[in-house]
C-alpha cells in the first residue's frame, strides 16, 4: 500500500491505468473479488489522480470486506480517510473498529472526526455518534447539549448523553439532565436508560422495575423482548428479584432469540481415525490474571502432557496480556489471541480449526462471544467455569457443573437450557498462582488508618 503523504498525482489519468479500472469493475459486476482487487492494486500503484486514488480505495475496501480480510480493509480506509476525510468513509473505518474491538484506534480517530465539517443537520448529528464511538466523552456531551437546545425531542441524542454520564460514573448529573427533559414527550422512552441509572446506584427493585415497564410496553416486539430476557436475568442474578417459575420462563424465551435464523448445516468431517488427538477448543476473555485465568492454569498443569487431547485456546480480550495469559500460552498447544477480530473472522477461525469440542468460559460475563457460539463450532459445546447459571444458548449442549451447582443429580436442570455434566467433587481447581511481593509492614503504620478491600461486583 502506498504511504499517502508520498504519493504523486498525475494532472490526468494513464490510459493503462484506466484499462486495469474497468477490468476491476467487470470482474466486481461477476463477484469475482480477487480479479478485482489484482486489476485495482494495478490501477492504484500507476501515476493517477487523486480523485480516482479515492474511487480506488473505496473499491479495494469493500473488495476485501467481501473477501474477509479485515486486516487490510482496515489499511485502504485509513489511507481512505488520509485522502478524503469524509463522513462516510470515517464512518466505514469507525465500523471495522467497532467490529474488531480495536478501542485503542477507535479513541486516537477522536481528533480526526472533530476535524470534519459537517455540511448539513444530519451530517452535525452524525458526528455525535461517531465521537461517542470513539469514546470523546466531553466533545459528545458539549455537541449533544447544544444540539438538544435546537432539537430537544431527539431521543436518541438524549440517551447518548446519559450514556455518556453513565460512562464517566456521573450518575447524578444523568438524573439532572433526565428532569430537564420534556417529560410527557419522554414518558416511555428512557426505561432502558433509568434501569441502568438506578442500578448504578445499587436501586436493584428501582432497575428491576423500569426495565419490566419496558418490555411490558414494547411486549408485541416478541424477539426484542426475548433478547433483554437476557438482561434480566443477568441483572436478578444476585437479587431474588425473580421466582423460580419467572427464571425458568425468561430463560426459556432467551434461549428462544438464539437459535439461527438460518439453520447452520456445518458438515463436521473431522478425522475419525482412533488414534488421532481429540481436538478441544477453550474460548475465553480470561486468559489473563483473572480467576477463571488461575482456574484453567492450574488444569493445564495437572493435565498429563502425553494426554490424546489436543488444546486450542482462543483469546478474546482486544488488548491486555500479562504473566498468567504467557503462562497459558506455553500451557497450551495452540494459542490465538483473537481479540480484534469481527465475528466473520473469529467464526472463520474455528471453522477452519475443525474442533471435536468448544467450551466457553464466559457465558454470560464481560468479554463474552455467546452470540458466535450461539451458531456450532464442534460437535459438541459446552459453557463451564465463568459465569455460574445456564448459558441461555441454542447450540451450546452441556453446562459442566458438580455437586454444588446441581446438589440433587437433576434437581437444577430446570434452570438450564443444557445437559448439566457432574465433575463430581469440585468441577473446577485453583491454584496458587504466582507469588508477588508484598510489603511486610501494613499499610496502617504508613496511613495510620486500616484500610479495607473487597474483590468483587459490588451488585453480589
Amino acid at each position: 500500500m502506498a504511504i499517502i503523504s508520498e504519493r504523486e498525482f498525475a494532472v490526468k489519468d494513464e490510459p493503462m491505468a484506466l484499462v486495469y479500472l474497468q477490468c476491476g469493475r467487470h470482474a466486481l459486476l461477476r463477484n469475482e473479488f480477487e480479479i478485482a482487487m489484482e486489476n485495482f492494486e494495478r490501477c492504484y500503484n500507476a501515476r493517477i489522480t487523486r480523485k480516482l486514488s479515492v474511487l480506488l480505495l473505496n473499491q479495494m475496501a469493500n473488495c476485501m470486506g467481501q473477501l474477509e480480510y479485515y486486516d487490510r480493509q482496515q489499511g485502504y480506509l485509513e489511507d481512505l480517510c488520509e485522502l478524503d476525510l469524509s463522513f462516510e468513509n470515517v464512518r466505514q473505518l469507525m465500523n471495522i473498529y467497532l467490529a474488531t474491538n480495536n478501542e485503542v484506534k477507535r479513541s486516537a480517530f477522536a481528533e480526526k472526526i472533530r476535524r470534519l465539517t459537517a455540511k448539513d443537520k444530519s451530517e452535525e448529528r452524525s458526528a455525535i455518534f461517531l465521537l461517542s464511538q470513539a469514546k470523546d466523552h466531553n466533545e459528545v456531551l458539549q455537541r449533544s447539549l447544544e444540539w438538544l437546545k435546537e432539537n430537544p425531542q431527539d431521543v436518541d441524542v438524549a440517551r447518548a448523553v446519559i450514556n455518556v454520564y453513565m460512562e464517566m460514573e456521573r450518575i447524578e448529573d444523568a438524573f439532572v439532565f433526565i428532569r430537564q427533559l420534556d417529560a410527557e414527550f419522554f414518558k416511555d422512552k428512557l426505561l432502558l436508560e433509568l434501569s441502568a441509572l438506578h442500578r448504578k446506584m445499587f436501586d436493584a427493585e428501582g432497575g428491576h422495575d423500569f426495565l419490566m415497564r419496558h418490555m411490558e410496553l414494547y411486549k408485541e416486539n416478541v424477539m426484542g423482548v426475548n433478547r433483554l430476557a437476557f438482561t434480566l436475568i443477568t441483572n436478578t442474578c444476585y437479587d431474588g428479584l425473580l421466582t423460580g417459575d419467572d427464571y425458568v420462563h425468561w430463560m426459556w424465551r432467551a434461549w428462544e432469540s438464539t437459535k439461527p435464523q438460518v439453520a447452520l448445516n456445518v458438515n463436521f468431517d473431522n478425522d475419525t481415525n482412533y488414534f488421532r488427538k481429540i481436538r478441544v477448543g477453550i474460548i475465553s476473555y480470561d486468559f489473563r490474571m483473572h480467576s477463571v485465568g488461575k482456574f484453567i492454569m492450574s488444569l493445564f498443569d495437572t493435565v498429563p502432557t502425553d494426554t490424546q487431547i489436543e488444546t486450542y485456546c482462543y483469546y478474546t480480550h482486544p488488548e491486555h496480556t500479562d504473566d498468567y495469559t504467557e503462562v497459558i500460552k506455553s500451557q497450551a498447544d495452540v494459542f490465538k489471541h483473537v481479540g480484534k477480530y469481527s465475528d466473520k473472522q473469529l467464526r472463520k477461525e474455528l471453522l477452519s480449526d475443525r474442533l471435536d469440542i468448544l467450551v466457553d468460559l464466559n457465558g454470560q460475563t464481560a468479554g463474552s462471544r455467546l452470540g458466535l457460539v450461539a451458531e456450532r463450532f464442534a460437535p459438541v459445546q459446552a459453557t463451564w467455569m465463568g459465569f455460574p447459571f445456564s448459558s441461555f444458548h441454542y447450540n451450546v449442549d452441556y453446562n459442566i457443573g458438580d455437586y454444588f451447582f446441581d446438589p440433587v443429580d437433576g434437581e437444577t436442570e430446570r434452570y438450564c437450557t443444557e445437559k448439566i455434566l457432574r465433575m463430581d467433587p469440585s468441577y473446577m481447581c485453583f491454584a496458587l498462582g504466582m507469588d508477588y511481593y508484598i510489603n511486610p509492614e501494613p499499610p496502617q503504620v504508613k496511613n495510620q488508618y486500616v484500610t479495607f478491600g473487597m474483590m468483587n461486583n459490588p451488585q453480589k
